[in-house]
């Protein structure tokens, strides 16, 4: 698997990836159905955002925002539904956390929904406060970048 920098010509590639992703989850199906527009890569993210591929297929992206503070905001995290459980997602937080810390970040943030809650945990994410977003509940999330150095260079 490697992992690159997204390229503009590719970008509904990944939406229609997000929508395959995102319509997995019995929860939300019918809103995303309902209306199609709720899943939309806005063409300045691209420049964001990473791509996980295999074969010249993409896989899985990541979006890393910087934020107003200086931390980072891994944005968005997709993956191919039949690509779930295979690393896909993990290679790409650490790419996440790597791109961060290039930045100067001190901390990650993600908002997690809570289908991938535990997965962030996994990953190192602490568990902060819950919040309501648009098609479910979520919970907000940080990792402080100090932890995940000797992680990521082993």
């Amino acid at each position: 698997m490697v992992i690159r920098p997204a390229r503009p010509t590719e970008r509904l590639v990944l939406e229609e990836l997000q929508r395959r992703s995102a319509l997995e989850y019995a929860d939300t199906r019918e809103a995303l159905l309902d209306d199609p527009d709720l899943i939309e890569l806005p063409v300045e993210y691209v420049a964001f955002t990473l791509v996980a591929e295999v074969r010249a297929r993409a896989l899985g992206f990541a979006i890393v925002l910087q934020r107003a503070d200086g931390d980072a905001e891994l944005d968005a995290l997709f993956v191919e539904p039949g690509r779930w459980r295979e690393g896909v997602g993990r290679g790409l937080v650490d790419a996440a956390i790597a791109t961060a810390i290039g930045r100067g970040a001190a901390t990650l943030h993600v908002i997690a929904n809570l289908h991938a809650v535990a997965f962030y945990r996994a990953c190192g994410f602490i568990d902060g406060k819950p919040i309501e977003m648009q098609l479910s509940d979520a919970l907000e999330m940080h990792l402080p970048l100090a932890t995940t150095l000797p992680r990521l260079a082993a």
